[in-house]
């Protein structure tokens, strides 16, 4: 892969190279947190007594199933747009005009 094809992360991450571009990075990290969180509701619900409470974290769990949902589809999108029918790196539509 030559260097026109990398992005580079955000300076949160520190400078790396990645075939990732940042937006598509930044869908996949929130992506991850929405998840981590989702595995983590069941265990709120569970440890607090309060009914209350358990119901706001039943809420904010669909709620936070809709938003990964949401962002599920659009980065398959992305990703599809970004690598092509094939599925591979620098075969999308942006990658035609580079090299030459």
């Amino acid at each position: 892969m030559n260097s026109q094809n990398k992005s580079t992360v955000g300076s949160a991450q520190g400078s790396h190279d990645t075939p990732l571009t940042d937006a598509t990075y930044n869908m996949i990290q929130a992506l991850h947190n929405i998840v981590d969180a989702l595995w983590r509701y069941d265990q709120y619900v569970e440890q607090d007594k309060d009914s209350d409470a358990q119901e706001m974290w039943r809420r904010f769990k669909a709620q936070d199933m809709q938003k990964a949902e949401e962002l599920k589809n659009h980065l398959s999108r992305r990703l599809q747009h970004e690598t092509g029918p094939e599925g591979k790196a620098g075969h999308g539509p942006n990658e035609a005009s580079k090299g030459k």
